[in-house]
């Protein structure tokens, strides 16, 4: 796997290489980064990203396929924060599969249309699927123990032009609560009745004796 990953990453220093800082709006982290509909939703949205970014640049020549190809278009982790994290405003991220020359990524602080949020190039459209989920991944984990999962609201992965949301607060929270109902509903299905059931009076008249 990390052979895989590293010769995807061949033409990573392009010149053109840069941070992508555009997002959409956001809100919690997610409890897990493993739990099975966040995988599934990340790396969908890695998936997507990396197949756009291969089509749009699948008929470029050699050279602009070195300059302009999937090799130098970024994809990025976005969270938006409900503020700024009290301890700094730049952090330095290990990833498994660094972005360039074993340095760690950096996640960027700052404050885009009226928004919070917090930006981290977590690798290359070239990159292998699992590198760049195992990426995001780490930097999620890293991020959830450095500034607290409260402070965030929105989770999406950005490349090549594309925001694909990956996890939402106000959805986690709908979904939730759908759940305590439905647990709720099933618990009361199953207990047994409070009270016994009354029974039934039986009617004993007697029959009216002969008039003698």
């Amino acid at each position: 796997m990390a052979a895989a990953c590293a010769q995807s990453m061949t033409g990573a220093l392009s010149p053109l290489r840069g941070l992508a800082l555009e997002s959409a709006q956001g809100g919690v982290l997610w409890e897990e980064p493993t739990s099975k509909a966040d995988s599934k939703s990340l790396l969908r949205a890695v998936r997507v990203v990396r197949q756009t970014a291969k089509k749009r640049t699948a008929s470029l020549g050699r050279l602009e396929a070195y300059l302009c190809g999937a090799s130098s278009r970024t994809v990025s982790l976005i969270l938006v924060l409900k503020k700024n994290p009290e301890r700094k405003r730049r952090l330095q991220i290990s990833l498994p599969y660094p972005v360039s020359d074993g340095q760690p990524a950096e996640g960027i602080c700052m404050k885009i249309a009226g928004q919070r949020r917090l930006i981290v190039q977590i690798g290359w459209c070239s990159m292998d699927e699992d590198c760049l989920v195992k990426n995001a991944t780490t930097a999620v984990s890293f991020i959830k123990r450095t500034i607290g999962h409260s402070l965030v609201q929105e989770i999406r992965i950005q490349g090549d032009g594309l925001f694909i949301p990956v996890w939402d607060a106000k959805v986690e929270r709908h979904r939730q609560k759908g759940h305590k109902r439905t647990a709720a509903a099933m618990t009361c299905l199953m207990l047994p009745p409070a009270t016994p059931a009354a029974k039934r009076a039986r009617c004993t008249a007697e029959p009216e004796q002969a008039v003698t």
